[in-house]
């Protein structure tokens, strides 16, 4: 399983998100080449990013059939991290469509394209400012760090890290029928202003930053909005055999409480 790319917004050139991207997943793949008839899949962790392109109109349904085509001509005009590490997910997942053609490997491969993943991590950074870039905003909305609503990543489209992890493993348990797919793995849109009201209905003795509640996602289902772009784990649902993933609300809560978990008390926004 490769899950390696740089997730850096304070990465400044194209490249510097392309080169070790593309070359960390051809890398690996090489060294497979040496591997006995014991490995039986290859799972890559692409990205939603890799799917959902510009061109597409305000209302489209992203599926597995989809490929951001236009991303690196969009981050190389004018360069934007959010840009750029999409077109680093394309560029690499499909450096291993392509490394399959030439190769025919004996063992499966598969792609698992999740959008922003949210969730208790497994292992944590020595200290909450270096959080990865996905987890950082609910740290700093929970601690009151944030003072203004914090940007959201690309189209905040969720998933929960277990869900994900659990998409993985089946891939690589199921490598016949993994084999040559991709899996879109999101769950409705959770947006910063999302995460703010769940944290204040959970934690009113605590000084959260309000912004415009309910303002822009829909309240209680964490659904895609209507009219707006979506992408649906249909697929990767039915493949697995389970009727949903685990809800935007669940997953905010219960990487609070990871936190809390780990850094007892030093969340200092509590109301006098």
């Amino acid at each position: 399983m490769h899950t390696a790319s740089p997730l850096d917004f304070s990465l400044t050139t194209v490249d510097d998100f392309m080169v070790p991207a593309v070359n960390g997943c051809i890398s690996i793949l090489n060294s497979t080449l040496a591997a006995g008839p014991q490995l039986a899949s290859f799972v890559l962790t692409s990205s939603m990013s890799a799917i959902v392109d510009v061109s597409k109109p305000d209302d489209y349904a992203f599926t597995e059939d989809d490929w951001n085509v236009n991303g690196e001509a969009v981050a190389r005009k004018e360069f934007s991290p959010g840009p750029a590490y999409g077109a680093s997910k394309a560029a690499s997942e499909r450096a291993m469509w392509q490394w399959k053609e030439a190769h025919h490997p004996s063992f499966s491969l598969s792609a698992v394209n999740p959008g922003v993943v949210t969730g208790p991590p497994v292992s944590f950074p020595s200290r909450p400012a270096k959080l990865n870039e996905t987890l950082d905003p609910v740290w700093r909305i929970y601690s009151g760090e944030a003072k203004t609503m914090p940007p959201g990543i690309g189209a905040q489209s969720y998933i929960d890290v277990r869900d994900v992890s659990a998409l993985h493993i089946w891939c690589m348990e199921h490598p016949e029928a993994s084999n040559g797919q991709r899996y879109l793995a999101a769950n409705g849109k959770g947006s910063t202003q999302a995460i703010a009201d769940i944290l204040r209905r959970a934690f009113p003795n605590r000084d959260i930053v309000v912004g415009e509640p309910e303002s822009d996602y829909v309240p209680g289902t964490y659904d895609f909005p209507a009219g707006k772009r979506s992408a649906r784990a249909t697929k990767a649902r039915n493949a697995m055999g389970v009727e949903k993933f685990i809800g935007f609300e669940k997953s905010i809560l219960d990487t609070v409480r990871s936190f809390e978990e780990k850094w007892p008390g030093m969340a200092k926004n509590i109301r006098n």
